[in-house]
């Protein structure tokens, strides 16, 4: 760049907008002053000067005033003046952010002391894992979108939310993925956009539409009463095998053992199986709830944050208290039970880089290897919507509820496995006229049953009288 500038004319308080050559002439610049450290930065606007044109003076000075209040947004905020601030650039800008909080609040938490950084547009106050959890599926597609759409190098002010809104579409189009998790992406987009707004690089924070459900798509491979005695006599000639041969603990025994009670308490409470990427979803004992009522025991578990931030206590059925209380049993008798911090399902015994006591985050390569020996493994390439997953144990759960009370309302199922009647309507509602015929029909037609009916010349015209 030319080192010669020539002001013409003052732009706001201290910046000037004058020319400076080149070997192609000379061009209009605007000369940015930070007095922080009384230093001039210079912006080409792009546009080749015209001695004794007004014309050409009144389109400098608007381009200069159109770019005035980014170079004065960044100065304000510390960054270089003249650095382009585009979608990419806040992206960018806005995880280390997140991560900066997220590592100060969990330095707090391995001390004892309460987080104090909130994450914008957040809940609560995210430690390291929480960070961890939230951009790791959906934070590459954000990325892939401003790069294909050109917005990656557009400066971000002039990002319209038409333009941001293309996501949606863009998204279902290009990923294989459920509405929820492109509505994951879009809430991304729009906390982006609200620490940019934050910053003064934006004026608005984009309402994204989202994409609707596709309910009757979702629709999976559904898990019937006898495939679950199946896998459940599977799962207990696993350990008991081990046990007819001497052996009854060790890190093999112990998880076969956990698996075919995980199986048994999935079935019989409905809460959605841990996959293992987010801590907050692994059950722990303290969410364990317990009361007496009329002498008898009742057990919850308290499910928080889960999914879409729906809160709900899911009911452990009567005959399955007992499946909770071996493991409790199994964890004292290895040492590792923890009431207030521990596992519901942790490891018992040192294995490679795992600790005992640490979380067993998922059971999909037991439950794969479960269903392999017993006959209902799919062949590679089948569909997930005709597989069995361990999230069928949620959706038998339902279907014997709703099958076996004729009392029992959607609403309140919903309510108690966190869930919308839409969705159990849908997906997990196996619903048959034929089986509902008595309450369907009943208190019907009870006008004139005893009487005839009349027909005159094999055209019907009613009963009698």
């Amino acid at each position: 760049m030319p080192s010669k500038f020539t002001p013409l004319e003052p732009i706001g308080e201290a910046h000037h907008i004058g020319t400076r050559e080149s070997t192609r002439g000379a061009y209009w610049y605007l000369r940015f002053y930070q007095p922080s450290d009384r230093r001039y930065f210079f912006y080409s606007l792009k546009l080749p000067y015209e001695e004794g044109s007004r014309s050409n003076l009144n389109q400098a000075r608007r381009l200069a005033g159109k770019k005035l209040p980014d170079l004065q947004s960044n100065s304000d905020e510390g960054i270089f003046p003249t650095l382009k601030i585009t979608p990419e650039y806040a992206r960018r800008a806005y995880l280390k952010d997140i991560e900066k909080k997220a590592i100060a609040n969990q330095e707090m938490i391995d001390k004892g002391q309460q987080p104090v950084y909130e994450v914008e547009g957040g809940r609560g106050y995210w430690d390291i894992k929480r960070y961890e959890d939230a951009f790791t599926k959906v934070e590459h597609s954000i990325r892939e979108f401003f790069s294909e759409e050109g917005l990656a190098t557009t400066p971000i002010r002039y990002v319209k939310q038409k333009d941001l809104d293309k996501f949606k579409n863009w998204a279902l189009r290009n990923y294989e993925w459920a509405p929820a998790t492109v509505n994951r992406a879009i809430v991304q987009i729009r906390m982006i956009w609200r620490y940019s707004m934050r910053k003064d690089w934006v004026d608005f924070v984009p309402t994204l539409s989202q994409a609707a459900p596709n309910l009757a798509n979702r629709k999976r491979r559904a898990l019937t009463p006898a495939e679950y005695l199946t896998i459940i006599e599977t799962s207990r000639k696993k350990y008991t095998s081990m046990m007819n041969k001497g052996i009854s603990e060790g890190a093999k025994f112990d998880l076969a053992y956990m698996f075919h009670l995980w199986v048994l308490i999935m079935a019989n409470c409905g809460v959605r199986p841990a996959a293992g990427q987010v801590d907050r979803n692994l059950i722990r004992w303290r969410d364990i709830i317990e009361e007496e009522v009329d002498g008898k025991n009742r057990k919850f578990i308290k499910r928080t944050g889960e999914k879409a931030h729906l809160d709900y206590e899911a009911v452990v059925l009567e005959n399955a208290h007992e499946y909770i209380e071996a493991l409790r049993g199994l964890q004292k008798s290895r040492g590792v039970y923890n009431e207030k911090e521990g596992y519901l399902f942790c490891h018992t015994f040192d294995l490679g880089g795992t600790k005992a006591g640490e979380p067993v985050k998922s059971f999909k390569t037991a439950w794969k290897s479960n269903l392999k020996e017993c006959g209902l493994d799919s062949p590679v390439g089948t569909p997930q919507s005709k597989k069995l997953l361990p999230y069928s144990c949620r959706g038998f759960f339902m279907t014997q509820r709703l099958q076996s009370s004729d009392n029992l309302r959607i609403e309140d199922l919903a309510k108690a496995t966190g869930s919308s009647r839409e969705v159990i309507e849908i997906i997990y509602y196996d619903y048959s006229t034929r089986k509902n015929y008595k309450p369907l029909t009943e208190g019907a037609n009870k006008r004139g049953r005893k009487k005839e009916a009349i027909y005159k010349d094999g055209i019907y015209i009613g009963r009698e009288g």
